[in-house]
């Protein structure tokens, strides 16, 4: 297979596309039946060098026939068998399995559809904001109003609906709409339900959570963070309610440090100003308005889970322990309280020391050396500038090696996927592939290119000016080394990928997967969190990722007698 590139010049210099991306749209999209849908888009982005798309089964939910071969993971079988436990002992071994009727989607599939049939909406309170502070991208010349000029004609419409792609991977992305929940902070915060639900006590809570951790408030877990919300709430309403004026104030902490998602920030204290049943604000309390209807999305974050999931993997209870598992803890906290990290003319403070070690930490468990953290984790933080190079690859060297003494199981884990891809003895026309718990199918091939120049003229008016354009012609053979170097974050993030489709393909609720996260109302994140840790439990105990992948890409024996979602 060879894939090469086409360049179509364009009269003068405007973009011809000029409307939102037709994956938003102000209707529902129908279910997907195959890989292409009516508009031409694609459910999967496969890997450049494989062919493989989803068949017909996984959109019918057809159980395998007799010695078909499927890459058809146990627990996707033994749900659809009129006895679960027939072909697990050597009586029934030799019987004829029976399927349940009528059949039903993999859980993938079903996430997928769940995720579509959310109708979004624009406020118009921070869409006015950013039209107020008259935000800009200055990188895009051509139309440095994007978002707001997208979001106004979205606005319009007054509700809205998104189509959804996976990755090889299987996680899901919306960034084929112009604004999506996925991307950025100037972009989140416009994004909301359409529609709204009562926030209840819990509800509330959570709406003080939310902002405080927006707020890089500097305590951990639910209770604290929401008490700090609640010490700051006369502030946070403050800023609410003059947000152009205040805008120099909410933008950075009570530490007078930058905020990540200042706009996300004064959304949440919007929601709070709103929220609030001013009378009832004491000096230890404050209550929700009653009825009052919430849009909000509401984060949970997997807070450490590269390091989760590797604590599952291996059964390791004492990495289970410091990695917010089996009790409240954060790794990369632990790790800043006892690293003074140096940096010239900067005293970091214990956010952004965390914030280092996450950027250590996360690339590591996915195979990166000390070289690749520093030219690309490490690069794009500025309050390292005071670093060169070698400092930064000193750094994320003693970074890695504070980690891996505090977890092995990383090491362990780097060391046995290399030895296991080195034993596979691949062929160039070879590819890695295995299936998950929730029926999907990851099929890893990257492959070698091929690269070119070309110089084009700039446009029709400026012949004289040239554009050099570098062009990658794919060719048929496996690139062993990007395999090898990609392969552990694949299993990771198939990994979570599996969790995000168990848990929104049953779930009774708007959910939005934001990759290792969700967002959900106000008054159902107390639920989310109990599905998020039961689907957690149910990936691992019943869908063994990391044991399925050896069975299936190198033939070890498969994990028979796994726990059932429902016995977790």
């Amino acid at each position: 297979m060879t894939i090469g590139c086409a360049v179509i010049l364009l009269p003068g210099d405007r973009p011809l596309r000029r409307e939102p991306s037709d994956y938003t749209q102000p209707h529902p999209f129908p279910n997907w039946t195959s890989q292409v849908d009516m508009y031409g888009h694609e459910l999967v982005k496969t890997d450049i060098g494989t062919d493989w798309v989803p068949g017909d089964w996984h959109f019918t939910g057809r159980p395998p026939l007799p010695n078909e071969d499927r890459l058809w993971h146990d627990f996707q079988d033994r749900m659809r068998r009129e006895d679960p436990n027939s072909g697990t002992d050597l009586l029934s071994l030799s019987q004829p399995v029976s399927y349940k009727v009528p059949w039903i989607q993999p859980h993938w599939v079903r996430a997928v559809h769940n995720h579509e049939r959310i109708p979004f909406r624009i406020n118009a309170e921070m869409l006015q904001l950013l039209k107020d502070l008259d935000y800009q991208e200055p990188e895009l010349e051509l139309d440095p109003y994007r978002v707001v000029n997208h979001a106004s004609r979205l606005a319009e419409d007054g509700f809205f609906y998104q189509r959804i792609f996976l990755d090889k991977r299987g996680r899901m992305f919306t960034s084929r709409s112009d604004l999506h929940y996925q991307d950025d902070d100037q972009t989140r915060c416009l994004i909301e339900f359409q529609e709204g639900k009562a926030v209840d006590d819990d509800g509330y809570t959570y709406l003080l959570f939310h902002a405080a951790n927006l707020y890089d408030a500097p305590v951990e877990g639910v209770a604290a963070k929401a008490y700090y919300g609640f010490r700051h709430l006369e502030q946070f309403i403050r800023y609410a309610e003059n947000p152009v004026s205040t805008y120099d104030e909410w933008q950075v902490n009570d530490e007078d440090e930058q905020l990540d998602d200042p706009f996300q920030f004064i959304r949440a204290c919007m929601e709070l100003r709103d929220a609030t049943d001013r009378g009832s604000m004491s000096s230890s309390d404050a209550k929700p308005k009653a009825k009052f209807l919430s849009h909000l999305p509401i984060e949970v974050d997997q807070s450490n889970s590269v390091i989760q999931h590797l604590s599952l993997f291996y059964g390791d209870r004492d990495t289970a322990l410091i990695s917010n598992l089996l009790q409240l803890g954060d790794i990369y906290n632990q790790i800043a309280e006892s690293w003074n990290i140096a940096v010239p003319g900067e005293e970091l403070s214990a956010h952004r020391r965390r914030n280092v070690i996450k950027k250590i930490v996360v690339p590591r468990c996915y195979g990166s050396g000390p070289e690749r953290i520093a030219d690309e984790a490490l690069a794009n933080l500025p309050y390292l500038d005071g670093l060169d190079r070698d400092a930064k690859i000193t750094l994320a060297t003693e970074g890695i090696e504070r980690i891996e003494r505090l977890v092995p199981v990383i090491p362990q884990f780097r060391l046995e996927v290399g030895r296991l891809l080195r034993s596979l003895n691949l062929q160039p026309s070879d590819e890695v592939a295995w299936s998950t718990i929730s029926g999907f199918e990851v099929h890893i091939r990257p492959v070698h290119t091929n690269p070119s120049r070309m110089e084009l003229p700039r446009s029709r008016e400026e012949r004289h000016r040239r554009v050099q354009l570098r062009v990658n012609y794919a060719t048929e053979y496996l690139h062993r080394r990007d395999l090898a170097s990609g392969l552990q974050a694949h299993i990771v993030h198939s990994t979570d990928a599996s969790l995000a489709h168990m848990l929104l393909a049953n779930v009774t609720y708007p959910v939005i997967a934001i990759h290792d996260a969700f967002a959900a109302h106000a008054s159902n994140v107390h639920d989310l969190r109990t599905e998020f840790v039961y689907n957690l439990m149910g990936v691992h105990i019943s869908g063994a990722p990391y044991q399925y992948f050896r069975s299936e890409v190198a033939g070890e024996p498969s994990p028979l007698g796994l726990l059932g979602y429902d016995e977790v």
